[in-house]
């Protein structure tokens, strides 16, 4: 979800604000866009809602979009935990995830114009 926070600020050359995170967190949980344990469900529209503008997405093996949203998975001997972050940004850097795992795939994000 924040990076698609991040895109969004990217795209709309505009900083968002706690507040203004949380609202945008909470109006997608409203619409059952975004789970109550945070896996985004519809992402184009948490996109179109942030912009104003259509957006696709698809899971790849490579780096197909305009953003590419890297999943890493670090397998513990208890769980596989899982992380998602930009190329160019990460909510949590440095990311244990990030740094003892690896990256597994993308999520391809292209703006249709």
């Amino acid at each position: 979800m924040l990076c698609l926070i991040k895109i969004a600020e990217d795209h709309n050359n505009k900083v968002y604000n706690l507040q203004e995170a949380i609202d945008i967190i909470e109006y997608a949980l409203d619409k059952k866009w975004l789970k109550p344990d945070m896996y985004v469900d519809q992402p184009c529209k948490i996109l179109k809602y942030m912009t104003g503008k259509n957006w696709t997405y698809e899971h790849s093996d490579s780096p197909t979009g305009l953003y590419n949203i890297e999943r890493w998975e670090w397998k513990t001997a208890k769980e596989t935990l899982s992380h998602f972050r930009l190329n160019s940004w990460d909510s949590m850097d440095p990311s244990p995830v990030v740094k003892n795992g690896k990256r597994v795939s993308y999520r391809a994000i292209r703006k249709v114009d």
